[in-house]
C-alpha cells in the first residue's frame, strides 16, 4: 500500500499544468492558500474539492485544499 498527499498549500510544484501561466504556478512555486488568477470565464479549474474517488486499485480523498491518494495491488 502507498499513501501520498498532493496540492496541500505548503507543498511546491512538480510540475504546470497545460494551460497555466509560466509567472505564478512554474515549478518550485507553493499552491498557495488561494486560487489562481484562471484562464478568463472557465477560470482555469476547481480551487476547491470535498469527497471521495474510489477506482479499481486506488483511492482519492478530495480534502478541499489538497488530495491524499492511497493505492493498492
Amino acid at each position: 500500500m502507498k499513501i501520498t498527499a498532493s496540492r496541500f498549500p505548503w507543498q511546491r510544484r512538480t510540475s504546470t499544468a497545460l494551460l497555466s501561466d509560466p509567472k505564478t504556478e512554474a515549478v518550485g512555486t507553493r499552491y498557495g492558500w488561494r486560487g489562481t488568477p484562471g484562464m478568463g470565464r472557465f477560470g482555469g479549474g476547481w480551487n476547491w474539492k470535498l469527497g471521495i474517488d474510489v477506482g479499481g486499485s486506488s483511492c482519492i480523498l478530495n480534502l478541499l485544499v489538497g488530495t491524499v491518494r492511497i493505492t493498492w495491488r
